[in-house]
């Protein structure tokens, strides 16, 4: 007796199920091609690393201070905004 399969069984849902794949595997590479290809504030100079750098600095204390309450989710945003402002404005090369 012959059984009858299913479509998840078929050619057709395997191949797409690989093209989902394929095209996940394209999103997750396209978000986190920093992490995968490395960072280029090496690449850029010194003036990129050093901005780079002041921006890890100041994110780190921002994030300390909102985990520690001392501020909102949307008062963090704008002071990442200032802090990004600031190290682009002392690294900035001459």
């Amino acid at each position: 007796m012959a059984s009858k399969r299913g479509f998840l069984d078929s050619i057709l849902a395997r191949a797409i199920s690989f093209l989902v794949f394929l095209g996940l595997a394209g999103v997750i590479f396209v978000i986190a091609q920093d992490r995968i290809m490395g960072s280029q504030a090496e690449a850029a100079g010194p003036n990129e690393a050093a901005f780079v750098a002041c921006l890890h600095e100041r994110r780190a204390a921002i994030d300390k201070e909102l985990a520690d309450g001392v501020y909102d989710a949307r008062q963090a945003e704008t002071f990442l905004s200032r802090a990004e402002a600031y190290c682009r404005s002392t690294t900035a090369s001459e």
